[in-house]
């Protein structure tokens, strides 16, 4: 794994970009790397979800495709809104997010991303395809 980069950083908005070889811990890391970023971003406190999120969409990029490395990018724009995107090599979009009958043993993660986040979106790229997520850090209470 490439070391994990703040790539661009302003008042208005930030960029976080790295890539994950495929590996068990590839989701772990990932979430790891976040954490870090959110703190440097003073954004930890509410984002939780944001956390299952990555975890969720690294998991399946290496679950449902061959691919050898996942890359995850995090843009934060002003306050509190964040845009995640995490890369794969194929070019293959998800069936739309569904809850799975109460017996299914799997099949929630895109449901739960899409029920966590303000907009899920997958598109394809040049290298294969992308999730995008829009998300915004709740308020402190």
């Amino acid at each position: 794994m490439p070391p994990a980069a703040l790539i661009a950083s302003s008042p208005d908005a930030s960029l976080f970009e790295t890539s994950y070889d495929r590996s068990t811990s590839a989701p772990r890391e990932a979430r790891d790397d976040i954490v870090r970023v959110l703190k440097n971003w003073n954004l930890v406190q509410g984002a939780g979800d944001l956390l299952v999120i990555v975890t969720e969409l690294v998991t399946n990029a290496l679950t449902h495709t061959d691919s050898r490395l996942v890359t995850v990018s995090l843009i934060r724009l002003g306050a509190r809104s964040l845009i995640l995107f995490v890369a794969d090599s194929s070019p293959v979009l998800p069936d739309p997010p569904s809850m799975p009958s109460v017996r299914a043993e799997t099949g929630r993660g895109l449901a739960i991303v899409a029920t966590l986040s303000a907009h899920l979106a997958h598109v394809r790229c040049r290298s294969g395809k992308r999730a995008v997520v829009v998300y915004e850090v709740p308020l402190d209470e």
